[in-house]
């Protein structure tokens, strides 16, 4: 499978899973608990940054959670393809 197709499948599952209903985080529904976030901020978009380590972004609990139990998932499924979230420069890893 070409690294392409893999990113595909890997962002169609992560998207599939974060929009079911049975994604909850503490016996709450994300989805909900999100908009619930979006509303109070008064905002239309939430940036929950799965890859960065940059701990600069405004967050809260929920976000925090939120976002380490998909960067989890996300990790794992990136590995599971025999990718990584290591830059290639120059065609060397």
């Amino acid at each position: 499978m070409s690294q392409r197709n893999a990113l595909k499948g890997i962002a169609y599952g992560l998207v599939s899973t974060f929009t079911s209903r049975n994604n909850d985080l503490n016996g709450y529904w994300s989805l909900g608990m999100l908009r619930l976030y979006a509303q109070q901020q008064r905002t239309d978009a939430v940036l929950i940054d799965l890859l960065s380590t940059n701990r600069d972004i405004p967050s809260n609990a929920f976000l925090e959670g939120l976002g380490a139990k998909y960067k989890q998932w996300l990790l794992k499924n990136i590995e599971a393809c025999g990718l990584t979230t290591h830059p290639v420069i120059n065609g060397s890893v």
